[in-house]
């Protein structure tokens, strides 16, 4: 894996780590050399991930998410191999108040070969409109094809090309 990302182009990543070109990855990214990971290993030992505008000194106040790329990995003898998988969205809406007020959720799925022979293109997909004038972002995943034999925990979910229109505090 890599470095946490910590803050970038407005939004704070938390849980997540940064995946090089130089990892065996199992999958082809939109844009390398990087992607954002999160395993399941990560919520097993009580780890989550967050995707937010709310943070120390944050300067946007919600966004509206636009499209991204996904796919799930499972270490096969060290390197990733791209697996089937179903990924939860899970976003927090503020109300006028600026308190969060509504949860909305959205399913990605993402399809594999059975046994790939090398890396496969991760998946792109939208989010519906009630994705717009978030604050919190989660992902996980809910569903995930894994051959018998190999251990679910190295089943991890990578994302890469967030898209998203931020909106500035008032």
């Amino acid at each position: 894996m890599g470095v946490p990302p910590g803050q970038y182009l407005g939004l704070s990543y938390r849980g997540w780590a940064v995946a090089s070109e130089s990892v065996a990855f199992g999958l082809r990214r939109a844009t390398p050399p990087n992607a954002i990971v999160f395993g399941v290993r990560n919520e097993l030992s009580g780890g989550s991930n967050l995707i937010t505008a709310n943070y120390l000194d944050s300067k946007v106040a919600r966004v509206d998410m636009i499209r991204m790329a996904y796919g799930c990995t499972i270490n096969l003898q060290g390197a990733g191999v791209a697996t089937s998988c179903t990924i939860r969205v899970t976003a927090t809406r503020p109300n006028s108040a600026g308190t969060p007020s509504s949860v909305v959720s959205q399913l990605f799925r993402f399809q594999s070969p059975l046994l790939p022979t090398g890396p496969i293109p991760m998946a792109v997909a939208d989010f519906s409109d009630d994705f717009k004038g978030v604050t919190d972002l989660r992902m996980e995943i809910t569903n995930s094809v894994v051959p018998a034999g190999l251990d679910d925990t190295t089943l991890a979910m990578s994302v890469d090309n967030l898209s998203y229109k931020t909106y500035p505090k008032a």
